[in-house]
């Protein structure tokens, strides 16, 4: 009788090939997804970085909370507690989500920013970010993180007073647009 059976093929270089690709294909996704996140996620050193200090008392600038909002009125927020830091970012993502050449940022606990009028949408810009914006004209007002979020980076030109606090450094300098000119030797220039 005949062996019912079928016989398997036998592996060849073509296989072997085929495992390779395989495997080559699946390093290449792992190292896209290993660094998929935008270049605000890549956080700076505090401790390395010269320029990173906390900005002077705030009620020296103003005498109440910091407010703002939006460009329509719909969205309005208020701020309670002096800010982390004030930064000028040149990072790729912002520049793209404010259609700007550089975006100025303030930092304050998440528990100190309240929001007393309207609700923003959420756009995950990256796998470790959101933003946040009015869903009536699109003004960008904030990025938190994804994960465990203790601080919230809010635009300063949607402050009621954008002048009552001033970024002191620069952040993600090496994708600068060319004809944002920083200073020659600016203390408050951080190289990223």
């Amino acid at each position: 009788m005949r062996n019912m059976e079928q016989a398997r093929p036998k592996a060849d270089q073509a296989d072997k090939d085929q495992v390779n690709r395989d495997d080559v294909i699946e390093n290449a996704r792992y190292k896209k997804d290993q660094y998929a996140c935008d270049q605000r996620d890549q956080r700076l050193n505090h401790d390395n970085v010269k320029c990173h200090r906390q900005i002077p008392e705030r009620r020296q600038f103003v005498g109440e909370d910091l407010t703002g909002g939006c460009l329509c009125g719909e969205v309005r927020y208020r701020i309670t507690a002096v800010p982390v830091e004030a930064q000028y970012c040149h990072c790729r993502m912002c520049q793209r989500a404010h259609g700007a050449p550089v975006i100025a940022w303030l930092k304050v606990p998440l528990d100190a920013f309240v929001m007393t009028a309207g609700n923003p949408v959420a756009y995950r810009s990256s796998a470790k970010a959101f933003r946040h914006f009015c869903g009536s004209c699109g003004t960008p007002l904030t990025w938190r993180e994804t994960d465990n979020p203790r601080l919230v980076d809010v635009s300063i030109g949607s402050l009621d007073n954008p002048e009552a606090v001033a970024p002191t450094m620069h952040v993600w300098t090496d994708s600068r647009i060319a004809y944002c000119c920083l200073p020659a030797g600016s203390p408050f220039t951080a190289s990223d």
